[in-house]
């Protein structure tokens, strides 16, 4: 399946975000810039077209920011798990574009596998 077929659904259903844990995306060939240059145009086209529908499948990266925020978050939510029947509430604020909705979204994989892994 390319990446251009999948479509798990909405994201904030249940399945439509397990699909997307699920789906793992191949990612497309590297080419140096000078090997990109002597791709004739449509295969260049292609090229770049996997590339953009690997970058928007919701690939997330590991940074040490991203790391340590969901280690911290982890561990809070492991504290309020006796406490907390079915509900996990947690505040994340900050500045604009710095990237919250994408770490929730890497948290929630992270809590996803990890509660699919200990109760499968």
């Amino acid at each position: 399946m390319s990446g251009n077929d999948f479509n798990p659904g909405p994201k904030n259903l249940r399945r439509g975000f397990r699909a997307r844990i699920d789906h793992d995306p191949e990612p497309p060939a590297v080419y140096t810039p000078a090997q990109a240059k002597r791709l004739p145009p449509t295969d260049l086209e292609s090229y770049d077209d996997a590339r953009l529908t690997w970058f928007a499948s919701d690939v997330l990266i590991d940074t040490p920011t991203s790391s340590a925020l969901i280690k911290q978050v982890k561990r809070l939510v492991r504290t309020r798990r006796p406490v907390a029947v079915g509900e996990r509430t947690i505040a994340l604020s900050g500045a604009s574009h710095v990237g919250k909705t994408t770490a929730l979204f890497q948290l929630a994989r992270e809590i996803e596998a990890d509660t699919r892994r200990d109760d499968p």
